[in-house]
């Protein structure tokens, strides 16, 4: 009677290889989240990461942006415009895995074909295909796609990218596709069923696809990962997604942001508070879990379909032995035999002619529509252009435009927010900044082509922006200077054609832009003080400021009338008759923005300085 044998002993080796694939199961997990990241991020975001907060309230203290780490309301801090950057970052992760799926479905396509063709063709066209991914793997991605991006343009948005990205994005995966295609074309089986007679078609879907699978999941893979890391390195150096876009920081100043939160833009504009490197460690450290996802997932693909290589041959050899020769039968040959029919030529042609004719009408039709709507003359963000002439431009007129801005307030350290506020009076741009809480938003979209209408030229030039009342008609301030070097100024108003309706004179040079005032008083600053004048032109009062104090900027005016300027030492207030409500002292005399109303206008705001706008006293 013998001994039952004792069981061998497995080997490390062998236990890796029947053991669990732990590089399958963490890439699932890891992408399963970020996909859940993708989808609800938006909605557990606790802010709308494009509205701006120019200012709030914590504890008592006003802070203005970039607010720090840790803010309440704000973890990961804000940017220079007051946008939350932890809901930036929820909001950020969607239209970045978008992007990078497209750009690598697209590459993996282009690979996939061009390396088929190169590594099946031995002619012609196998040696074309073979310089032309020897070409486009001497192009290094990164560069490539920069120089396209910038020929092709922001404006075609995530097709930009598309494009630049996969230019030569795709010359990897063609080689390896090559290499692959090659040594499984060499095999002795593959040649043994050729001299068996297989075709072209039952070799490739039998033999060749197969085999090459297994290797294009696990490159699809690693072609994400790869994507993102060219789209981050895109970002950190100035091209991202909606990136073409620029607000308004000061009247017809602007400066460049996103308009749409992405990955790549927050790596290239969190370097900008260094003191606060939370935003770029969160968005550094969330290209690297997706990154890691991906390649882990990658891993994973290439084990688990390499043993399931069988199953998958089963499968092909079922298309290539049953369902092709069923779709060439019953589709692919009566199609043929329709197409070939003269009648079904001249109704396809017909049908051609009718599509494109009634596809031209329709652009025609668009095109007329959109503008029409651009033929109202208005001055707008962006249109003022030099220091010596006036340049109004044809603006869309459209009641649906979506105000953009400010419009923020602050309640018990909580961020409140308001519905966009109303002009008093309803003027089109009131004072510098449209308003005097700076909202910067007005109910007319941008021009959809930018043509003169008119052009007002001064010698002296003109000072600060225009204002525009509620009628369309323009007021702006001119600098003069008198041969003995005497600087004044003039007042000017104008219709929407650019008559000149009325001119007055200024004693003193002019100083900001003119401000309106509900009843359509304008007021007008000048060097050494502030002037009122009529909706006719009249001179109605002039005040000047104590101990010859310059005025620094124009003024604003809330809803009772009452006017704020700042002068170089001073906040200042007026009542509607031109008499001193208060003055306040300031230290600070670097030059800056205009002051601005909080929303109810109980206070007044310059740089990081606050006021009661009823006394003047300061906030802490």
């Amino acid at each position: 009677m013998s001994k039952p044998s004792t069981p061998p002993e497995k080997s490390h080796k062998s236990i890796l290889k029947t053991g669990v694939n732990w590089s399958l199961i963490t890439g699932c997990v890891l992408v399963i989240i970020i996909i859940i990241l993708a989808i609800y991020g938006p909605s557990i975001a606790p802010n709308d990461p494009r509205e701006h907060k120019l200012i709030i309230q914590i504890d008592g203290k006003w802070l203005t942006p970039p607010y720090p780490a840790f803010t309440p309301g704000y973890p990961l801090g804000s940017d220079n415009l007051g946008r939350d950057l932890y809901s930036w970052l929820l909001w950020s992760i969607r239209p970045t895995m978008i992007l990078v799926i497209i750009v690598a479905g697209t590459r993996m396509l282009l690979g996939i074909l061009i390396g088929v063709i190169a590594g099946w063709s031995d002619r012609t066209v196998g040696r074309i295909f073979d310089w032309l991914i020897a070409g486009a793997l001497a192009v290094p991605t990164l560069i490539a796609a920069l120089i396209i991006i910038t020929a092709v343009g922001f404006k075609l948005g995530v097709w930009a990218f598309v494009v630049g990205m996969s230019f030569t994005g795709w010359a990897e995966t063609a080689q390896l596709v090559r290499e692959r295609t090659r040594t499984i074309k060499g095999q002795e089986s593959i040649e043994a069923a050729i001299a068996l007679g297989a075709s072209n078609s039952q070799t490739f879907f039998l033999h060749i696809l197969p085999q090459v699978m297994p290797m294009i999941w696990m490159l699809l893979a690693f072609e994400v990962a790869n994507s993102l890391v060219t789209s981050a390195g895109l970002g950190f150096l100035g091209y991202y997604l909606g990136g073409a876009v620029f607000t308004e920081v000061d009247d017809f100043v602007y400066q460049r942001i996103s308009e749409m939160p992405e990955l790549g833009q927050m790596l290239a504009t969190a370097w900008m508070v260094l003191d606060e490197p939370w935003a770029m460690v969160a968005a550094g450290s969330v290209v690297f879990a997706v990154v890691l996802a991906f390649n882990l997932l990658g891993d994973g693909l290439q084990a688990r379909l390499t043993r399931k290589l069988g199953g998958m041959r089963n499968l092909y050899s079922f298309i290539a032995g049953e369902v092709i020769p069923w779709l060439n039968r019953y589709i692919s040959e009566p199609v043929q035999n329709i197409i070939h029919r003269r009648a079904f030529r001249y109704a396809a042609g017909a049908f051609l002619v009718a599509f494109a004719g009634l596809s031209i009408l329709w652009m025609h039709n668009l095109w007329t529509e959109r503008q029409e709507s651009a033929t109202k003359p208005v001055v707008t963000v962006g249109h003022y252009v030099t220091a010596t002439r006036v340049t109004v431009t044809a603006a869309n007129d459209d009641p649906e435009a979506t105000p953009t801005g400010d419009s923020s307030g602050s309640e018990n350290g909580q961020v409140v927010h308001s519905s966009p506020l109303q002009v008093p009076g309803g003027h089109i741009w009131a004072s510098e900044g449209h308003d005097p809480w700076r909202a910067r938003w007005v109910d007319y979209s941008g021009p959809l082509t930018t043509t003169i209408q008119w052009t007002l030229e001064r010698e002296g030039g003109f000072v600060g922006g225009p204002a525009i009342d509620a009628e369309g008609i323009l007021y702006i301030a001119a600098r003069e200077v008198t041969d003995n070097g005497v600087e004044s100024g003039n007042l000017i108003a104008l219709d929407g054609e650019g008559t000149v309706i009325w001119e007055t004179t200024l004693d003193r040079k002019p100083v900001g832009s003119p401000a309106l005032a509900a009843d359509g008083t304008i007021y007008v600053a000048d060097k050494l003080g502030l002037n009122a004048f009529s909706p006719a032109g009249a001179l109605l009062w002039h005040y000047t400021s104590p101990e010859g104090d310059p005025t620094a900027d124009g003024p604003i005016i809330d809803a009772d009338g009452n006017l704020y300027f700042k002068s170089y030492a001073a906040m200042n207030a007026l009542a509607p008759d031109g008499t001193l409500r208060w003055r306040t002292a300031i230290t600070e005399n670097a030059a800056s923005l205009p002051p601005h109303l909080s929303v109810d206008e109980q206070a007044v705001f310059w740089r990081n300085l606050g006021y009661n706008a009823k006394d003047g006293s300061p906030y802490d």
